[in-house]
């Protein structure tokens, strides 16, 4: 009886040493893509996203980088990176792009100017090609 007490509890403890390793946080993923939004829009627009993944700017503690690192850093861990930034495309060569790029056109950068837009977005990302870019709106 202390036999098979004392081996369940090695066992216990051997099962809480080794959870310490398996990586208990999970990402679903269905056909959405990885998103990052540009500070320059508003968070609450992941909302408006499902089945896709969402983070910010902010959020990866990038606010300081000009465009051209911002979209280096992008494309090592997002497919797409969401803006209102209608000079980018002016900014940087599009033809070397390191990730698709979807700029929003609204008359203003809150978040009910820009759902109009959702519609057209979900289509262009639904066929939007790596390293390109492409308008949504006006």
């Amino acid at each position: 009886m202390a036999l098979g007490f004392f081996q369940e509890y090695r066992s216990e403890k051997a099962v809480e040493r080794l959870s310490q390793f398996i990586n208990k946080q999970i990402i679903v993923k269905r056909d959405g893509k990885n998103i990052l939004l540009d500070e320059s829009l508003p968070i609450e627009l992941r909302d408006e996203l499902p089945g896709h993944s969402v983070s910010s700017v902010q959020e990866m503690g990038w606010s300081a980088l000009k465009n051209g690192e911002l979209l280096l850093r992008a494309a090592a861990r997002f497919e797409v990176f969401l803006t209102a930034d209608q000079n980018l495309q002016y900014q940087q060569n599009l033809r070397t792009l390191p990730v698709a790029v979807a700029v929003l056109v609204a008359r203003s950068n809150r978040i009910q100017d820009l759902k109009p837009l959702i519609a057209g977005l979900r289509s262009a990302l639904a066929v939007l090609p790596p390293r390109t870019l492409v308008t949504v709106g006006a």
